[in-house]
C-alpha cells in the first residue's frame, strides 16, 4: 500500500482515513461508511474521524477473494 502525506500509525501499524480507503478501493466514501455502518470492516474511531489499518483493510480484501473457475 502507498504512504501518503497524511498517514497515520498506532503500534506500528498505518492507519488510513475514510477518503484514502476509498481512493484505494476505487469506491465512494459513502461506500467506506456503509461498510463501517455493517461492521464489515475493522477500524478505529478516533476524534478526528475514522482509521482502518492496513493489515485489516488487506485482511477485509482476502476474506472477499472469489477464486477464478477453471
Amino acid at each position: 500500500m502507498t504512504k501518503s502525506t497524511s498517514e497515520q500509525s498506532i503500534g506500528g501499524q498505518n492507519l488510513l482515513n475514510v477518503r484514502e480507503l476509498a481512493a484505494l478501493l476505487k469506491v465512494s466514501a459513502t461506500s467506506v461508511y456503509r461498510l463501517v455502518e455493517r461492521r464489515d470492516i475493522p477500524f478505529v474511531r478516533l476524534p478526528r474521524g475514522l482509521r482502518f489499518s492496513e493489515a485489516d483493510v488487506e485482511a477485509f480484501l482476502a476474506r472477499h477473494r472469489v477464486e477464478a473457475v477453471e
